[in-house]
């Protein structure tokens, strides 16, 4: 949103942007300019605004002529990122039951459409489609145990812009640095950083100050930079959708650029398991129903509306279920309607060294008071001198016998002491009863939630599975067909169609790759891989045939170490 934004204003149209980043006053303020002074043209909010009767009781005081529902897919259970709070938009109808509205995705299957015209209860609908082809995005899938490996050879083939997705955090900070070492210019962008070093490196990134962005997918909504030559997914996407508008930011100036998904077998067994993972079995949901109820010792009956504070350690000592099927549970409890967490329980606070382990090492000689302390840190959570980490005062406090009172103290004086940069979890972790108690064997998850999002899930798991599996149809035609538009013409250039054209290999590039082979090989003896960095890597599959058929012809030879060289 504030990248819409800061574009919107460059071209003089006055906007704003209601987001986490800033504080009530300001929110007050762009609310009073849109209400009062009328001197915001275009107000940017998320769905999960709706979810506060003052937003909603300030909104119907706007004049408001035009409703946009940008990422409209969201509001589909059938999409790939169905997002709960987008079902309250069509609340709006209410308000504004005259007023038009605009949805807008960039992935979106026909049942999906269909859905999104149904949730936002539109009427007289007309349906604006584009074509998914982008004809000068090349699409390539490599399966290989060097991601690494591959990664390197294709940045140096493209001094250009270049977005690097990955799964996880930690993975975002390890790659940056080790690109940065071999003298690339590379930062890393995570949900975890500050909305402030976010956005920093956004701009930095956006401005050229950095060529290579390594991220994870919580980078890039609503990013405008035209010039990305390369996207490359080093772990598995979430699902198509997700695959094809991440790799659709290259190119968007319309120049050639490419999009690469490196995968090995393992990642499609842990992208499988992964997914079942977030939806434990009914019965180790009603299970954590009946341990968060135990706890705050509700009888059947009581508790509707009941808010108590929320500590996850606490509640987890002396039961047996995991934290991670704890957690899942418990989003799945929320989405049932039975409970209500409060966003400081789905966010953490972070915690940063300012000083090398060197300097800390010193300070704790210094100032023994706080050796304990530190140690507890440093122990509890690694990373905590690369990059910010989640962190969690409750486990602290346990850890070193303090209250949480203790415990925000020290973070806090250490942070004064110039030692850590601390961000406090901005809201208190509280849970919301929103029914009376029941029974934890009656409880009820609709299919909407459970069975039917999780067939959902799986099948979008499939599809990508099978497109990138697949060695026998054009990428662009495969990813076209799942959005519902039909293509006869074959892109020619992803790398399932340069397999199939280099069994009509012209004479002019098998001589050229000869030309390139033959004096390497006579020079000294080099495995394949060896051979295949002296050329782009969007030429491998050629390459390799050329290396097979100068095998089968005896013009290659290969040596007992089962290296190649040319037979003299």
């Amino acid at each position: 949103m504030v990248d819409q934004v800061e574009n919107l204003l460059k071209r003089n149209i006055p906007a704003a942007a209601i987001h986490s980043g800033i504080t009530q006053r300001e929110i007050d303020v762009i609310l009073h300019r849109c209400i009062y002074t009328n001197d915001i043209k275009l107000l940017y909010v998320s769905p999960e605004r709706l979810q506060t009767s003052s937003f909603k009781e300030k909104l119907s005081k706007m004049n408001v002529s035009f409703i946009a529902v940008d990422e409209a897919h969201c509001i589909s259970q059938w999409g790939y990122d169905f997002r709960p709070p987008y079902l309250l938009i069509s609340s709006i109808r209410d308000i504004f039951p005259n007023v038009p509205i605009l949805a807008l995705t960039a992935t979106a299957t026909p049942t999906v459409v269909n859905d999104i015209i149904d949730k936002l209860k539109l009427r007289n609908v007309q349906v604006f489609k584009q074509s998914f082809y982008r004809e000068n995005l090349i699409y390539n899938v490599i399966e290989t145990e060097d991601k690494m490996g591959k990664l390197i050879r294709l940045l140096k083939q493209f001094p250009g812009s270049s977005i690097i997705y990955v799964r996880n955090r930690k993975k975002t900070v390890t790659i940056a640095k080790h690109l940065h070492a071999l003298g690339f210019s590379a930062i890393y962008y995570h949900a975890g950083l500050s909305a402030d070093e976010r956005e920093a490196r956004q701009k930095a990134w956006i401005n050229n100050q950095f060529k290579i962005m390594v991220a994870t997918n919580a980078f890039g909504m609503g990013i405008d930079k035209p010039d990305v030559r390369l996207v490359v997914h080093l772990d598995l996407p979430d699902s198509i959708e997700s695959y094809f508008q991440e790799a659709g930011r290259a190119g968007r100036d319309l120049k050639l650029s490419y999009a690469f998904l490196f995968f090995h077998n393992s990642d499609i067994d842990d992208f499988k398991k992964n997914i079942l993972i977030s939806f434990p079995d009914i019965q180790i949901i009603k299970q954590t129903y009946k341990i968060i109820t135990e706890y705050y010792q509700l009888q059947i009956g009581d508790g509707e509306n009941e808010i108590f504070p929320f500590g996850i350690n606490d509640i987890l000592t002396n039961v047996d279920i995991s934290s991670n099927d704890f957690y899942n549970s418990m989003i799945l409890l929320e989405k049932a309607g039975y409970i209500a967490l409060s966003e400081g329980i789905k966010t953490k606070s972070r915690l940063f060294f300012l000083k090398d382990k060197n300097e800390i090492y010193k300070f704790q000689l210094e100032h023994p008071e706080w050796n304990d302390f530190i140690k507890v840190l440093t122990r509890t959570y690694s990373g905590l001198f690369t990059e910010y980490s989640n962190i969690s005062e409750d486990n602290i406090a346990q850890k070193t016998n303090l209250s949480i009172e203790q415990v925000f103290n020290s973070l806090n004086s250490l942070k004064e002491l110039g030692i850590i940069d601390y961000i406090p979890n901005k809201g208190e972790n509280t849970i919301t009863f929103l029914k009376p108690c029941i029974d934890a064997e009656n409880i009820y998850i609709p299919d909407i939630v459970y069975d039917d999002r999780k067939k959902i899930i799986l099948s979008n798991a499939d599809a990508l599975i099978s497109y990138i599996t697949n060695q026998t149809k054009c990428r662009s035609q495969l990813l076209l067909e799942y959005f519902g538009e039909e293509s006869i013409i074959r892109c020619g250039r992803c790398d399932v169609c340069v397999s199939r054209n280099t069994v009509d290999l012209s004479k002019l590039e098998m001589d050229n790759i000869i030309n390139v082979i033959k004096p390497l090989l006579r020079e000294q003896a080099m495995s394949e891989n060896e051979l295949l960095e002296h050329f782009s890597i969007m030429d491998e599959i050629k390459v390799i045939r050329v290396i097979s058929w100068l095998i089968e012809t005896n013009k290659i030879i290969r040596l007992p170490d089962m290296k190649l060289s040319w037979n003299k």
